[in-house]
């Protein structure tokens, strides 16, 4: 906790034991790393100890909140494995309002897991401090300094040829769950016909996202007709949402755009959109796509993203 101008005593935030577990096992950042330490106000006790992580461009945030509630328990008050005491109460801290929806669709299907409320503190981070240096890196100096934490659950990830961190997709189980189209679309970056494709002409409100893996890509308020023949969108639902790489195939120069999370192949980029929007024209397959209509999005966990449609 910390005493603010007003002299209220605030929590600073719980325990984030997954943020250094995830950097021991990527690249990332000199510095990202660092824990908490007590200010010279703070009354003994009353601080939570906690680990702040950048993972900049390398993990979407929907993957590692996942693989957090993983390896905690998440109805667990003030306790994670031996450690017990306020200390070690568990929380998800964000500092930008793009990271919000796609944590809050993570912990949504969470709790479908328990009958129990979640235990854990999910808000803006508001405060921090950083530790001493002994605590710095943790646990590449101390690789068994978790010892309740089952790291099986970092199987999934890969390190892809680019730097960044994703998902490790099994092949056979997409070959099975996605049509023909869907997977040579979204894994082998074909590219669906003109006017064939199940949302050229659609028009309802909702959110559209990645067919593989979930995670949202696009809103129907961002949707218009460019006449190509293909979805056409003038921005990403976050920036973060989609990449960009550079394509020279088929003896043109384009912009590709694949998910983050999935790494999926999802279309082209073209700067001959509206220009009052930016003038950008995301032209991306149907088969890379999954629609969630406005009436289902809270159903279905998308609900931070209701505010994006009006």
């Amino acid at each position: 906790m910390l005493e603010d101008a007003s002299g209220e005593w605030k929590n600073i935030f719980p325990v984030y034991q997954v943020s250094a577990i995830l950097s021991a096992a990527m690249p990332t950042e000199p510095g990202a790393i660092q824990l908490t330490r007590r200010s010279a106000q703070t009354p003994p006790g009353l601080l939570k100890q906690s680990v702040l992580c950048t993972i900049q461009r390398l993990l979407h945030c929907a993957y590692w909140s996942d693989s957090f509630f993983k390896i905690i328990d998440p109805v667990s008050v003030n306790r994670q494995g031996n450690d017990r005491g306020s200390q070690y109460r568990t929380g998800i801290y964000y500092t930008s309002d793009e990271d919000r929806g796609p944590i809050q669709t993570v912990m949504y299907e969470i709790q479908k897991d328990y009958s129990q409320p979640l235990a854990v503190e999910f808000e803006p981070l508001r405060n921090f401090y950083p530790a001493e240096g002994y605590h710095q890196d943790y646990l590449q100096n101390h690789p068994h300094g978790y010892c309740h934490i089952d790291f099986s659950s970092l199987k999934d990830l890969i390190v892809r040829p680019d730097g960044r961190t994703g998902i490790k997709q099994d092949q056979t189980e997409l070959q099975k769950r996605l049509t023909r189209e869907q997977y040579d679309v979204t894994q082998n970056a074909s590219t669906e016909r003109p006017f064939t494709g199940q949302y050229w002409n659609h028009h309802e409100p909702g959110i559209y996202v990645d067919i593989v893996t979930g995670e949202p890509l696009f809103t129907s308020a961002d949707k218009f007709d460019s006449g190509c023949g293909w979805p056409s969108f003038t921005k990403p639902v976050m920036s973060c949402a989609v990449t960009e790489h550079p394509d020279s195939s088929h003896g043109m120069h384009r912009v590709e755009v694949r998910s983050s999370e999935g790494d999926s192949h999802l279309g082209h980029v073209f700067e001959d959109g509206p220009a009052g929007t930016g003038g950008m024209r995301y032209c991306i397959n149907s088969a890379a796509l999954r629609f969630i209509p406005r009436s289902r999005m809270d159903e279905e966990g998308y609900g931070a993203y209701l505010d994006l449609l009006k």
